[in-house]
């Protein structure tokens, strides 16, 4: 009927209302299930009276706190800023309207454990805070682990040199006070890693680290700088308590160490520096205290070394010369000085030995004395000692091609040097490039230098008999081989 259809009609659109505001319900329904599911913290704050106008359950589990105490909290009660933190507040107390901001603060749980919150939220101009909230406390955790383990000693746990390096720019800021640098050394510790191995020897350095801790007031920083090195920052001292401080430390080495399977008496030396005589910078400082812990080694061990005002220039000059001598291979400083040698019994000229000279463009003329143990200690000696090879073959070339016949030319060769793999090689290469003889060369080592290389000497010497060169030992019954 007419009438029925209108009603129909009519209804119509109400009961599309109806399946709409249902689907409207369901999706509600179901956000509401993934908020509660959450992992992170939503909810809103009212920035000017301190309250929490809605949140969902993971806050609830996150605090301990039933949903009826929270609506009834102030929020403060329960977040707290960053301990250290330069503000009060653990939200921030101005927020500008229509912006995103970001912070970290802590969430105090009813049982007093805290948790790390780091927090996105959105202002508006009621007042009111709409923020997100995760956790963050193991994240926190994991990155303190990764830089306590980059700033410490995975064996002794002690600082490493970058913190005592802080520690020693911190002192050297107070005005009026001296800064002692103390680096100690066990003697002859590379014999127990050798002949115990390294299990104890980690063992060891764990006990003398513990030792040398308990010896020291626990405002001073104790660091592991390298290997078997210890060192100490101290201020407020003077030289007679930096004295005694050593030697008390060293007492404590010099104790019997006791473990499972052994028993050990180490001795140690140090070395000593102090601002401003020997530097205004930490870097300054340690390098003054380990060289002068290397006298007190070279010295005979179990001493202390202070480091002086003629250390500090040697030290200088080798820093110096260090910085100079890749130059020098680039700029083809280097020269060879050809020493005659005569034969005892008639004066005959039997050869030559080739001398290494260096006429620096900056410095001048440097002797071997001086630059040898700096390009040792940078490594150097294998580059340079190519060098000498082929300059050495290239002269004999000259030679041979004037005519000249009979003798030999010696050249010296490092400690540094027989320790290269590629000293045959090397020798090789010079040889044949020049088309010289092996006969006519005549390498040289000390016998120092050989026999302190007891593993890779045979073979180096090996390798040089079979290309059929001379090899002859200077300085012999130095060594005391």
């Amino acid at each position: 009927r007419p009438e029925e259809l209108a009603c129909v009609d009519r209804m119509l659109p109400l009961a599309g209302i109806a399946i709409e505001s249902a689907r409207l319900l369901g999706r509600l329904h179901e956000r509401d299930r993934f908020f509660e599911m959450s992992q992170e913290v939503f909810c809103i704050l009212d920035t000017r009276s301190g309250r929490l106008v809605q949140f969902n359950a993971f806050l609830q589990r996150l605090t301990g706190h039933a949903a009826s105490e929270l609506k009834t909290l102030d929020y403060r009660e329960f977040l707290a800023p960053l301990r250290g933190s330069e503000s009060p507040e653990a939200i921030p107390a101005e927020v500008e309207a229509g912006a995103t901001h970001e912070f970290v603060n802590r969430c105090v749980a009813k049982d007093g454990s805290e948790r790390l919150l780091e927090w996105t939220a959105f202002a508006t101009p009621d007042g009111l805070l709409y923020a997100v909230a995760r956790d963050v406390t193991a994240r926190h955790q994991a990155e303190q682990k990764l830089i306590h383990a980059a700033n410490h000693d995975s064996i002794t746990e002690l600082p490493r040199r970058t913190l005592l390096e802080e520690t020693i720019a911190g002192m050297l800021h107070t005005p009026w006070s001296e800064v002692w640098v103390v680096v100690i050394g066990l003697d002859r510790f590379q014999v127990v890693n050798e002949s115990m191995g390294h299990v104890i020897g980690d063992d060891v350095l764990r006990r003398v680290a513990g030792r040398l801790r308990a010896a020291l007031d626990t405002r001073w920083l104790l660091a592991r700088v390298a290997g078997d090195k210890f060192a100490v920052a101290l201020d407020g001292v003077d030289r007679e308590a930096a004295l005694a401080l050593v030697e008390r430390l060293r007492a404590v080495v010099a104790r019997p160490i006791e473990g499972q399977d052994y028993r050990l008496l180490l001795t140690a030396s140090a070395g000593i520096s102090h601002s401003p005589v020997h530097g205004d910078t930490p870097a300054a400082l340690l390098r003054g205290a380990e060289a002068a812990l290397h006298h007190a080694k070279r010295n005979g061990r179990d001493r202390i070394g202070e480091f002086s005002v003629a250390q500090q220039r040697a030290l200088d000059e080798r820093v110096q010369l260090g910085s100079r001598l890749p130059i020098a291979l680039r700029q083809d400083e280097f020269e060879l000085y050809y020493q005659p040698q005569y034969r005892a019994l008639d004066h005959a000229l039997t050869g030559f030995e080739a001398l290494l000279r260096w006429n620096s463009n900056a410095l001048g003329k440097v002797t071997p004395a001086r630059f040898i143990p700096v390009a040792e200690a940078l490594g150097l000696m294998p580059e340079i000692g190519n060098w000498v090879f082929e300059r050495a073959a290239r002269q004999l070339r000259e030679w041979l091609d004037r005519g000249h016949r009979g003798f030999t030319l010696a050249v010296n060769v490092s400690a540094q040097q027989v320790l290269n793999p590629h000293l045959v090689e090397q020798v090789t290469e010079a040889l044949q490039r020049h088309a010289v003889p092996a006969a006519m060369l005549d390498i040289e080592m000390t016998e120092s230098a050989l026999m302190e290389n007891g593993g890779r000497g045979p073979l180096t010497l090996a390798g040089l008999k079979s290309l059929g060169v001379e090899v002859s030992l200077d300085d012999f019954g130095t060594g005391y081989s």
